[in-house]
């Protein structure tokens, strides 16, 4: 049995949305993703709950794990794990956090957590964070480019007025019972805009405009096509390419009645932005540099003061018991005795505070890190500090800094930035003059088809149209 003419036109429909979706799937995403695929596995392993973007009522309950308790002073048997500066450094990169933002407080991590304000994550020191800034301010520059990009609209609307001949000022007779008049109106438009980068904007706008009277009027009904193509150009405020990639907003026209653009700021605005954030980026990361060899070094400190507090216990005990033994066969005196117990007790409670450093420049070393706090290891300094002297240039060091401090390449970015400001306000204060111009073609006919007849409204439109 064949199909008939609207099961074939919607077989066409169906093979056609079916090759519109499989293709984006046959390419693939070209769009780079900021997910790796262990983050995936991470979250997954969350076990989230599986309708949670529809049903409002599943609630994400944090798991706690399967961490151990913190070590303390009263047991600290655990496995070694030696760390080097160089691993260290390679695990900060990856998932550590910058910690405390100041060079006089270097190796310590910030316990506070990073919490949510609008959109934006506040308090978060975490690099893996941070790393999307600039991101974030690249693709601020792609919506910026958005109001140049052409604009496709169409519109199709039907009306129909019925009005009695009484009240009706129309040429129609009341004949043959008729005692109304009938309009029923088609009007269809469909066009292109293009937004200029010099500001103007330029339009192609095709339409059909119908009408059928009844009763019926001499062209009946009336359909009349046009073309139309119009052009218009800011000649004072917001002319020219430079303002107009300051402005945040396309300077618009009669074709664009909602103003384009102004999610975010200009074009060159935006890049010194994206300066800006790489290098906030890259000041962040020198502290996180900072803190972490700072970290690793205040550990080796305090493993070496731990070492220290108990070669010292060693000797006051040894001390003790030699004196301890003069005392037993009368040699020694009971003041002497106590004296040196004393030291041993002074001693003891350096050995617990050293440890508690070692616990504490631990912690903070697997706060930078990115860590967790407790793993069932300790971490050990594998490297040794370099010994051996350094005389650094004075001009040369000067130079650096003043060519590749982050704090004075962001000063010099926002400079900049005040100086286009300025010239974009400027501009504002000048005179909205534009320039527009307008081409329209119409014709009349009865009809779409029908090849060369005279009522043939298209063709009427092609060969001898109507000009405004």
């Amino acid at each position: 049995m064949p199909l008939g003419p609207r099961r074939t036109a919607m077989s066409w429909k169906i093979c056609f949305i079916g090759l519109v979706v499989a293709i984006p799937v046959v390419l693939g995403c070209r769009q780079q993703s900021f997910l790796t695929e262990p983050d995936y596995q991470d979250f997954r392993a969350l076990a989230c709950p599986p309708h949670l973007e529809s049903d409002v009522n599943d609630q994400m309950t944090p798991l706690a794990g399967t961490t151990p308790s913190p070590t303390t002073v009263d047991d600290t048997q655990r496995a070694t794990r030696y760390l080097s500066l160089r691993e260290a450094i390679a695990i900060a990169l990856e998932n550590g956090t910058t910690g405390v933002l100041n060079p006089l407080g270097a190796g310590s991590a910030t316990d506070l957590l990073g919490g949510l304000a609008g959109k934006a994550v506040q308090s978060a020191d975490a690099i893996r964070v941070l790393a999307l800034d600039p991101a974030i301010s690249a693709n601020d520059i792609e919506i910026s480019l958005v109001k140049f990009d052409t604009q496709w609209t169409t519109s199709l609307t039907w009306n129909r007025t019925e009005s009695p001949l009484g009240i009706s000022p129309t040429s129609f007779t009341q004949t043959g019972g008729v005692t109304s008049v009938a309009v029923d109106g088609v009007n269809f438009s469909t066009g292109l805009v293009k937004p200029l980068p010099t500001g103007g904007v330029a339009g192609i706008t095709f339409g059909i405009v119908s009408q059928r009277n009844t009763p019926a009027s001499r062209i009946n009904p009336a359909i009349q096509p046009d073309i139309q193509f119009s052009f218009e150009q800011p000649l004072l405020q917001g002319f020219g390419e430079a303002i107009n990639q300051l402005r945040d907003t396309h300077p618009g026209s009669s074709l664009l009645p909602f103003p384009v653009g102004g999610q975010v700021e200009g074009i060159l605005i935006t890049r010194i932005r994206l300066d800006q954030q790489r290098a906030e980026f890259e000041r962040n990361l020198n502290y996180l540099l900072l803190n972490v060899e700072a970290a690793y070094w205040n550990l080796f400190g305090a493993y070496y003061q731990l070492y220290s507090r108990e070669e010292g216990i060693r000797y006051a005990y040894e001390y003790w018991r030699l004196t301890k033994l003069l005392f037993d066969n009368g040699r020694a005196n009971v003041q002497t005795l106590e004296q040196i117990r004393l030291q041993y007790e002074q001693f003891r409670s350096q050995r617990l505070t050293a440890l508690a450093q070692v616990l504490e420049s631990e912690r903070q070393l697997r706060g930078l890190l990115g860590l967790k706090a407790e793993d069932g290891s300790r971490l050990v300094p594998a490297d040794s500090p370099t010994l051996t002297p350094l005389k650094p240039d004075w001009h040369l060091a000067l130079n650096e800094a003043l060519a590749q401090r982050p704090e004075l390449l962001l000063a010099r970015q926002d400079l900049k930035f005040r100086e286009l400001d300025l010239i974009r306000v400027r501009n504002n204060l000048l005179p909205d003059l534009r320039f527009i111009a307008s081409d329209q073609l119409h014709s009349v006919g009865s009809r779409l088809d029908g090849g060369e007849s005279p009522n043939n409204a298209l063709h009427n439109l092609v060969s001898d149209p109507f000009n405004n």
